[in-house]
Formats: structure tokens, C-alpha cells, sequence
């Protein structure tokens, strides 16, 4: 079984609501009885897995610069949030973090577009 989110669950992950995703059958059935999620009927696909891993440490070097020279932490989080980055509370506490995630979901590209807009 799969369920539906209603709301924001975090914990290692964050997912948004809407999100659909599979736990432990017990952990499923306490986020229906609790009102945070509802059972899901359909078929689940996997997502796509990133290129992260496929990056030269040279390329992924790169790209970091290029994140980290565009913008502040509050600007590049609000780039990051409006491209849906999926970004835990403890990645959200330093700049790194927050480009290491937006690396490994490939949305690189994506966040310096949005940056580029606010110039």
C-alpha cells in the first residue's frame, strides 16, 4: 500500500503534501488514523535517481561555485523552495547543504534561473 500526504511530514525526508509515498504498513496506518495522509490506490513509479552520482568531483565543483557565487543563503533557500528542492530542516541550516541537495535533486540549472530573475 501506498498513502497520499495531507500534510507536510519531515523526519530524515521532507515531503510535501501531496506527495505520495509508501512507509511500514504501521507506519501508513497511523498517518491515515491521524489525519496526516489517505490511502493512495494506483500504481506507484519510483523517480527518476540524479546524475549526482556521475559528476567529476571537477563538475560538481563547478556547480557548487556557480550556486554559491549567485546568491545569499535567504535568496538561493527562496530559488531553491519556488523549484520544489526538497530541503530537510537540517539542510536548511547552512549554505552547503543547501547546494548539496540542490545538486543531488539536479536542480542546479533550475535554481540559477530563478536567482538570475531577482537580478
Amino acid at each position: 500500500m501506498a498513502v497520499q500526504l495531507i500534510h507536510t511530514v519531515s523526519g530524515e525526508t521532507t515531503y510535501k503534501p501531496g506527495s505520495i509515498v509508501s512507509f511500514s504498513p504501521a507506519e501508513e496506518k497511523r498517518l491515515i488514523e491521524v489525519g496526516i495522509a489517505k490511502e493512495f490506490v494506483g500504481e506507484v513509479i519510483s523517480p527518476i535517481e540524479s546524475d549526482f552520482e556521475d559528476l567529476t568531483p571537477e563538475q560538481y565543483q563547478e556547480i557548487f561555485n556557480s550556486l554559491d557565487k549567485a546568491s545569499n543563503m535567504e535568496k538561493l533557500l527562496a530559488a531553491a523552495d519556488l523549484v520544489g528542492a526538497e530541503l530537510s530542516k537540517e539542510d536548511r541550516k547552512t549554505k552547503k547543504a543547501v547546494i548539496d541537495r540542490i545538486i543531488e535533486q539536479d536542480l542546479d540549472e533550475e535554481v540559477l534561473e530563478e536567482l538570475s530573475k531577482g537580478e
